[in-house]
């Protein structure tokens, strides 16, 4: 048996940058499915320590059920502000330490609403298209199941809804 017909998440190698710094070279790979829905979640609702839309906007994909993990993965505010979006105080999550979070205040961006957007979604329908072409995961427990079409139907109704 292939353990990747088991496993929820896609994983992947991920570069990204913010505001001309660059936050993740692509050298590591990180829960990509999962940080596509927390991204997708920003494009509707400000990000931010009070008041987030995930446990972090990247995931790094270690955890046992969707959305929920290690510590371990990247995250920053995200305020919509008019027709722009502002993208803040990054913090990087290198281990399940938290106190090794490497705060990035020097990073930040402006940038308009349709870019973001059209960022986020292009990431996104990269994801969606993957898990169709994917070969179809085998999911035995019942939660898992549920989480694993919990999941899909709230990506695909924010994909449709931002298109």
């Amino acid at each position: 048996m292939d353990g990747a017909d088991y496993d929820l998440c896609s994983h992947g190698r991920l570069r990204l940058t913010i505001g001309g710094c660059n936050v993740s070279d692509g050298s590591q790979e990180f829960g990509i499915s999962e940080t596509a829905l927390a991204l997708l979640r920003t494009l509707e609702a400000d990000h931010n320590r009070t008041h987030p839309v995930a446990d972090r906007l990247v995931f790094h994909g270690c955890g046992l059920i969707l959305m929920m993990g290690c510590p371990i993965g990247i995250d920053w505010i995200v305020e919509h502000n008019g027709t722009f979006v502002d993208l803040r105080d990054i913090v990087v999550y290198p281990t399940v330490n938290e106190s090794e979070a490497i705060l990035k205040h020097d990073c930040t961006a402006r940038v308009p609403v349709t870019m973001y957007r059209d960022s986020v979604i292009a990431f996104a329908s990269a994801v969606e298209h993957f898990f169709e072409e994917a070969a179809p995961r085998r999911i035995e427990e019942d939660f898992d199941r549920t989480q694993y079409e919990e999941f899909w139907q709230e990506f695909r109704a924010i994909f449709r809804r931002q298109r």
